[in-house]
């Protein structure tokens, strides 16, 4: 790896910021982001309750410091926690006692009143769910993404690798990240309990958050009661070596594909720009089909950019590790590992001022004396006019679009940012469109709450005068666009530096701002299928189930705002601003860590740690419950439940090897005493035994589910555009000092453009009024209700 490409310790975001962490080793990734971006991270180690023996090194923890002696963790804990900006304790298992008890952490903030500590539990502190059993299926089944999964008529598909669990400790770093960043404003820590399972249904694909264009507008608790075929959505075709994928949303896509098809009659009528007339044609996917069978993935993928047909091949993750596009941006890093191997690991997810914020090396074993690298901390002075939430008073220019572009800026706004949705009408938001006509969709609801439309129209000369003089009122500016969009509109961030060298800007896209792949479209779908993800995320006979998630727009919002808050951490320290960018694909990479260092030892990573583990069909229409055996204490209350002593009493049975190596006759067993049951009956007879299991829910179905409604998950709210009230999420978790989000209804296009001239630019009604009979400024055809 070129030493000129990665960050020095004076450009990280979060240089000098001190972080305790108390995890067992499944957790790394809560810290990870953080260690990437320059925080001193030092480790305590906690056992895990897993039973699979771990690869020699842990991705997740590289660039921290390790601590595994537990005769001194407490006392190593109780002192670097009183010189720590935050403490991060992960328990997975809740019948082990935590290492700081309420009267240690009591007494940690009393010495140190700034810090901010952070509780990381399944299923939160003091409810009834909280002495749960909990897996990283466990959460699948009950965050409504289970549902989604799997094709009709099998069984449900969970996620591979963990990926909904890798989400979960993406959405716990942006808490967490919030909560500092309001105590560097204000001085003042704090305490946040935050549930597991609840981060994981807010990030990787919310049910009551904003779902993809294929939706056409509505929401995930529109969908029918029954797991929906989604497989036409993003249609997987076979050609002459492998599968590719295809994205045809829009009318110019279909055009695209209509003319790369050579203008066939039976499709020339209009009606085919409707994305419904084309899903319900019984013939247009097989002729695709037959065009492609004979080309190969590259000859489709060079016609699809010819064409602007979305279009991405189906690689395997070694295909996607070892791509030009990967070794070009440096988005793997290789180092010597224990025993004389070398081992290759995802460096990191954030490009910040054109350097690469990764990994720094392996982690490293440190002793109980270990200290903080940073002889000072950052302790600015508080702000004379305490903020009510961590972004109140910054400024936010967002060019997002569909899922991603809305849900990195949806977040800022959230917390208090006012933030623009700049748009034009000859370049609508995808995430309008509506089915229903709508002017404001559910779906656009859910994406954009808390934001004001500016309709401005970017081409003109006097537009871009505009951009330049918010610009130099703003804080940050977001965007997804394709690489070289801004700077083809000359608002690229070297330029809108100049005019103020303090702002933040934040690029995403599915590959990132260089590389040969820089300039392909990316859908998550296309990303997933690039990535190699899109390959693991099949049934033992090979076929794939991914078509009806938005992974990973969700969370991949939720990095370039953790990515942005950093580079405003920065900014207090050095005045200056910054650039990021973040490639999604890189993002999957980073959340497959375990997969790639398995991958470059050559060692195979399971497909599940333990058996039995899985779906397991119950009583009723298309119910089912997730039971899934972690260790041997689980297997054998697991046998006393199921009445099968036999199975209990065999010894080969007695390690994880063996139950793998047993796998069908044990789901054999488990499926005969679910089926006998109700989902909720076989839930709660296995959770009561101590044995980690979960009902399917359905996203229609959380809302009741007593857990989120203790942890007050979601919110109903009413949009003056729309004839229903919408359940949105609400709680990021229970926190002394940071509020629910707010919940300001999404604009209609324009809507807040003379108000923005007016207050924020200082433009009288004569200039304001001007504009808009120029076409730069665009306000709504009729005032909004």
């Amino acid at each position: 790896m070129d030493a000129k490409s990665t960050l020095t310790d004076e450009e990280a975001p979060l240089r000098g910021i001190r972080i305790v962490e108390i995890a067992p080793r499944a957790a790394g990734a809560v810290t990870r982001l953080f260690a990437e971006l320059g925080a001193d991270v030092i480790k305590l180690v906690r056992p895990d309750v897993s039973s699979t023996a771990p690869l020699p090194v842990n991705p997740s923890d590289a660039s921290k410091r390790i601590v595994t002696d537990r005769e001194a963790a407490f006392a190593t804990a109780m002192r670097l926690a009183r010189s720590a900006d935050i403490l991060i304790e992960v328990r997975l298992d809740m019948s082990a006692p935590p290492l700081l008890d309420d009267a240690a952490l009591a007494s940690i903030r009393s010495e140190n009143p700034q810090i901010v500590v952070v509780s990381l539990t399944p299923f939160g502190k003091d409810n009834g769910y909280s002495d749960w059993k909990f897996s990283s299926t466990v959460m699948d089944a009950l965050v409504g993404n289970l549902a989604r999964s799997g094709i009709p008529g099998c069984a449900p598909l969970p996620p591979p690798a963990g990926i909904t669990l890798e989400c979960a400790w993406i959405q716990a770093a942006w808490v967490t990240l919030l909560s500092y960043f309001h105590r560097l404003r204000t001085g003042v820590g704090d305490q946040i309990d935050v549930a597991i399972v609840e981060a994981g249904a807010q990030s990787i694909d919310p049910g009551f958050g904003m779902g993809g264009s294929a939706l056409a507008g509505k929401t995930a608790i529109d969908a029918p009661r029954g797991r929906p075929e989604g497989r036409h959505l993003y249609p997987l075709l076979r050609c002459k070596d492998g599968l590719v994928r295809i994205c045809v949303l829009a009318p110019r896509q279909w055009q695209g594909m209509f003319a790369w098809m050579g203008r066939p009659e039976r499709y020339a009528s209009p009606d085919f720009n409707r994305l419904h007339v084309r899903f319900k044609s019984p013939t247009l996917l097989k002729d695709i089909a037959a065009f492609f069978a004979d080309k190969t993935r590259a000859e489709l993928e060079e016609g699809g950019a010819a064409h602007g047909v979305p279009l991405a091949a189906v690689l395997s993750l070694a295909e996607w590790v070892r791509s030009d596009q990967m070794r070009q941006r440096a988005a793997t890093a290789v180092f010597d590992a224990p025993h004389g191997k070398s081992v290759e690991i995802p460096n990191g997810m954030i490009e910040v001022d054109g350097k690469r914020a990764g990994a720094r090396g392996l982690p490293v074993v440190a002793d109980a004396d270990v200290d903080w690298l940073a002889a000072e901390r950052f302790l600015p002075e508080p702000e004379a006019i305490t903020p009510e939430r961590p972004l109140s008073g910054l400024t936010v220019l967002d060019f997002g679009v569909i899922v991603a572009g809305a849900e990195q800026s949806r977040l800022l706004a959230d917390q208090g940012a006012l933030t623009l949705k700049i748009e034009n009408k000859a370049f609508p938001d995808g995430g309008r469109q509506s089915e229903a006509g709508w002017i404001v969709s559910p779906n656009f609801a859910m994406g954009h709450r808390n934001k004001k439309g500016l309709g401005l129209d970017l081409r003109q000369e006097k537009g871009i005068e505009l951009l330049f003089a918010l610009a130099r009122k703003a804080d940050v500016v977001l965007a997804n666009f394709k690489p070289g969009t801004l700077t083809s509109l000359g608002a690229d961030y070297s330029r809108l530096s100049k005019e103020n060298p303090g702002i933040v800007m934040g690029e995403s896209s599915a590959y990132g701002g260089s590389g040969p792949w820089k300039g392909r479209a990316g859908y998550g779908p296309l990303v997933r299928a690039s990535s190699g993800l899109c390959a693991m995320w099949s049934y033992a006979d090979g076929d794939i189930s991914d078509s009806m998630t938005t992974y990973p727009d969700h969370v991949c919002g939720r990095i370039l705002a953790i990515g942005a808050v950093s580079l405003l951490i920065r900014r207090m320290r050095t005045a200056r601003g910054g650039h990021l960018d973040m490639a999604q694909a890189e993002a999957i990479t980073s959340q497959l860590s375990d997969r790639v260092a398995a991958l470059s030892l050559g060692i195979e990573h399971p497909v599940r740690p333990d058996a039995p583990w899985g779906c397991y069909p119950c009583e009723g229409d298309d119910e089912w419950c997730v039971v899934t055996v972690r260790n041997t204490d689980d297997w054998l209350r697991l046998t006393e439940v199921i009445g099968r002593a036999d199975l209990g009493k065999d010894r080969y049975l007695r390690t994880a090897a063996g139950r793998i190596g047993h796998r069908d006759r044990l789901d054999q067993a488990v499926s005969s005493w679910c089926s006998k049951r109700s989902p909720d009956e076989a839930m709660s007879r296995l959770q009561a035994a101590g044995v980690p299991a979960a009902k399917m829910l359905r996203v229609q179905e959380m809302p009741d589910f007593a857990f989120f409604a203790a942890r007050r998950s979601f919110r109903e709210v009413r949009h003056p555009h729309l004839p229903h009230p919408l359940l949105m999420e609400n709680s990021i978790g229970l926190s002394e000092r940071l509020h629910d989000p707010l919940v300001e209804p999404a604009p209609v296009p324009g809507e807040h453009s003379l108000w923005v001239a007016n207050e924020i630019l200082g433009l009288d009604a004569a200039a304001s009024d001007a504009l808009v009979a120029a076409g730069v400024l665009e306000v709504p055809a009729a005032p909004a209700a």
